[in-house]
This record gives structure tokens, sequence and C-alpha cells, in this order.
């Protein structure tokens, strides 16, 4: 069995920008990114989290992840949302994942679990979005010791506080090489 444990502790300043459109005498546009509204709120970023692997026989192990902190926007959590800047607080999430993984032979490997994403409604606004969850299938094949190819197929729903949930079918492929 593997476990690990890691976290995070940091400060943030959210400031709004917008961007500004000029013409020069030539009539050539140039946009610049310019401060709209500052923010005097420094805000919090921290994260507790823990991952296990355990296996469960040569060729099954369960893994699985738990987290929870505040302001994750910039570590993909929270689902995207790290400030409530309209009430001056970071947006609290938990979540994890659950995951078995079967290795079919060398080169080819099966996986299949559930994840899920919850900012603490409290600290959302009125149209944030309340909860992620996500069931995939997913198969890796060793091209060679240092690259392989895969494919994963998702259902993943998304609630919000004030409006019905939005469903969505993802099928994504990808190409690994380590090195």
């Amino acid at each position: 069995m593997t476990i690990a444990l890691a976290g995070l502790y940091g400060r943030e300043t959210v400031d709004a920008t917008t961007t500004v459109e000029t013409l020069d005498a030539q009539g050539v546009a140039t946009e610049k990114t310019v401060l709209a509204e500052k923010d005097d709120h420094d805000y919090d970023v921290w994260l507790a989290h823990a991952a296990v692997i355990l296996p469960l026989s040569s060729k099954l192990a369960l893994q699985g992840i738990v987290w929870t902190g505040a302001n994750l926007d910039a570590y993909q959590a929270g689902i995207g949302q790290g400030v409530n800047t309209a009430a001056h607080r970071e947006i609290g999430a938990k979540g994890g994942y659950l995951q078995l993984t079967a290795t079919a032979t060398e080169k080819l490997t099966f996986g299949a679990g559930y994840g899920v994403d919850d900012p603490d409604d409290g600290d959302l606004g009125k149209d944030a979005r309340s909860r992620n969850s996500r069931l995939y299938g997913n198969a890796i094949y060793a091209l060679t010791s240092n690259t392989s190819l895969g494919a994963e197929v998702s259902q993943i729903e998304t609630r919000y506080k004030s409006k019905d949930s939005a469903e969505a079918q993802r099928v994504a492929f990808s190409a690994t090489l380590r090195f």
C-alpha cells in the first residue's frame, strides 16, 4: 500500500481588470489590460490532500484521493471558482475520486472510477456551479516503456445553486511521452 499526504498554503490578491482598445494615428488598434477595480482584501489559499494506492492482487489496484481546501481554482478544484469577490471570501471546496485499475497485459491497463468536486454552497454566488461529479472508464496502451496512448469516456454532471443541472458525455484521447 502507498499513502501520500500533501498540503499547501498561500495568499492571493484578486483585482478586477478590463481590456481597453486604443487606436494610433494610423488607425491600428492596440489592446491593453488595465486595472478596473482594486480589491484591498487578501484571500487565503489552502489545501489538505491524501492519496492511497491499495494493491488488491498482482493485476488489480484500488486508488483514491480525498482533499479539502479553499480558493483552489488555480489547482483545478472548486469547479474553477476560488473567490467570491462580492462577499469578499474564499470559496471552500472538498472532493476526491476512487478508481479501480486492472492490468490486462504488460502493455494494456483499464481503469474505472468516480470523482466529485463539491464547493461550499454558503460561499457561492446565486448562479454558481455547486457540484461536479464524473463517472469514467479508460484504457492505456504502452507502445514502449516510455510512450503510451490512452482513451477515456466519461459522464459528467454539473449542478448549479439556482439553475437546472447540466450533463455532458466526453471522450478524450491522450499520448504520453515519459522522459
